[in-house]
């Protein structure tokens, strides 16, 4: 494992099935569901199981100015968290199914392009 991927919520799951389905071998996806007051020791216990990771991201499917994206790059400086989210936006969501298709699918590129996958 070399990339550490911390998210909360449901994208957990939604990030594990298309990483199983893409054969991912190299990513460790860590639920974070405390966030106030942050366990920041057990993160950063968690992480270092990862002797090699050298990436650590924090995932999350909101926009970037929305989310725990800041608190947690403000919390954690030293890790070097690299953040994926949606574009910054004045909403939560799209309004649209198919735009929200979109977007995640952008999101899922963004993340796996940190993947390497197995050779079947």
């Amino acid at each position: 494992v070399d990339t550490v991927v911390l998210c909360s919520g449901k994208f957990y799951y939604e990030m594990s099935e298309k990483a199983a389905e893409m054969g991912v071998d190299n990513m460790a996806f860590v639920r974070v569901e405390q966030l106030y007051p942050l366990p920041e020791n057990q993160i950063r216990a968690t992480i270092k199981q990862y002797k090699g990771a050298k990436n650590i991201i924090w995932a999350q499917e909101e926009p970037a100015n929305m989310g725990a994206w800041a608190h947690m790059a403000m919390s954690l400086p030293d890790l070097g968290l690299k953040g994926i989210s949606r574009k910054a936006s004045a909403a939560t969501a799209e309004g649209s199914s198919t735009l929200h298709k979109k977007r995640l699918n952008q999101l899922f590129e963004d993340l796996f392009s940190f993947a390497k996958v197995a050779v079947k």
